[in-house]
């Protein structure tokens, strides 16, 4: 892990402790501040939960419509860009949280289990 993410993690997990928890989207927005790749993410979480960082998910209802809504757009987005594109292009391009669309792909990751 980059020295830049690790002080973030570090920095996220102490105000996970002092504030019981720290919001997903909360979350999102801390590291969004820089450049990080999503494997990258995929690494700072695992890391922050295992030093006991807690994440508040945002409430899901309607899950299975959002993770038909994401999909959607991953896939005009994976068309488009070539790639396949980050939590934070489809927030953008869905107009959901941050958190909502990592809920919905975590659901969506779990169901293909």
């Amino acid at each position: 892990m980059r020295d830049e993410l690790a002080q973030l993690r570090d920095a996220l997990v102490a105000r996970s402790a002092a504030e019981n928890g720290i919001d997903f989207d909360a979350f999102g927005d801390a590291v969004t501040a820089v450049f990080v790749t999503a494997a990258e993410i995929e690494e700072l979480i695992v890391s922050f939960e295992e030093r006991g960082g807690a994440l508040r998910m945002p409430p899901v209802g309607g899950g299975m419509d959002r993770l038909r809504q994401v999909l959607v757009a991953a896939r005009g987005l994976r068309q488009s860009l070539g790639r396949r594109p980050s939590i934070e292009e489809l927030a953008k391009e869905t107009g959901l949280a941050f958190g909502v669309v990592r809920a919905a792909l975590s659901l969506g990751s779990v169901m293909g289990r």
